[in-house]
């Protein structure tokens, strides 16, 4: 029966998932999601960049969508422009029409751990009420020889990618940054205002990217590869390990990602005040720039979005 969201239940976060033609990827990421622990309490809103059946058809094998999307768009617009608006769908979806308090947002080259849906949902409850959280990621790169063990947690001044989740509070200012056309990674948009706060990472990664190596769209580079290794090597497998808000550990270890990664709890107590700070301050210069240069005009998207499936809740 075809219906709309709107009779879904309300409450329940969503996980958005952001998928392509590589059906094969599709299939080994979604069916990790469909195996995670607690999966069936999240709606599922799948995004696909295209008509492609094979991607529908190993998406429905394993998982049945809240919604189901398939996005038109013109060949002629940039990769990274569609791929903003997707995530900008999935988003809306999520929060306005379905009515979840967080979204987990997972796009198809990311193969998540069983643990990770708890370890987003226990981080959510540990943190949402805090003003200076922004959001939480799913990776890490630190080994057991580091001495990152599955409940260390780091919080961070860095943003966000590759198995995240935000809440309503975030989205309500990352919603209107996603409305910037052009040719943009999203990513590059929302950091700006991740690093007026902090980010939650693990200290044992909750997901694996199978995008690096050969055939990678944007990671093959022998650098992304020795990531891709370690953050394999990271990977929390221990399906015994279940993450609660009683046994989140705020860690002080450094966390090996980017050398502008700052962790809040080992950096001197000036970095600590003055992260925060200069985010604020990089994150008003992006939005002035943006705002002269668009002045003050937003051009309206103009795409096909075809709603495949809506599945009614009883």
């Amino acid at each position: 029966m075809v219906s709309s969201p709107k009779d879904a239940q309300f409450g329940l976060p969503s996980i958005v998932f952001l998928a392509h033609a590589r059906h094969d990827r599709v299939a080994e990421s979604i069916a990790a999601l469909a195996d995670a622990r607690n999966f069936a309490r999240h709606h599922l809103v799948v995004v696909i960049d295209g008509r492609w059946p094979q991607t529908v058809g190993a998406i429905q094998a394993r998982a049945e969508p809240t919604v189901l999307l398939e996005r038109l768009q013109s060949e002629s617009i940039a990769p990274r422009t569609r791929i903003l608006r997707n995530l900008r769908a999935g988003l809306s979806l999520g929060f306005q029409e379905l009515g979840s308090p967080y979204c987990v947002v997972i796009e198809d080259d990311i193969v998540v751990a069983k643990d990770f849906l708890d370890f987003i949902s226990s981080c959510m409850r540990r943190f949402s009420l805090d003003s200076g959280f922004r959001a939480v990621n799913g990776f890490s790169r630190m080994q057991t020889a580091d001495g990152a063990s599955p409940q260390g947690v780091i919080r961070g001044n860095f943003g966000v990618g590759w198995g995240w989740a935000l809440n309503r509070r975030t989205y309500g200012t990352v919603a209107r940054l996603l409305k910037w056309e052009g040719d943009y990674h999203w990513d590059s948009l929302v950091e700006p205002y991740m690093r007026t706060g902090y980010v939650v990472n693990p200290a044992r990664s909750r997901i694996k990217n199978i995008g690096f190596g050969e055939g990678a769209l944007h990671t093959n580079t022998a650098r992304h590869k020795i990531m891709g290794r370690e953050m394999q090597e990271s990977f929390l497998s221990e399906a015994a390990w279940v993450s609660d808000p009683s046994n989140i550990a705020i860690s002080t270890l450094d966390f090996r990602w980017r050398d502008d990664f700052i962790n809040l709890e080992n950096s001197r107590r000036y970095a600590r005040i003055i992260a925060p700070l200069s985010g604020r301050f990089l994150y008003a210069l992006f939005h002035l720039r943006q705002t002269f240069w668009r002045l003050g005009f937003v051009t309206l998207e103009r795409s096909t979005a075809r709603a495949i499936k809506f599945i009614r809740f009883t």
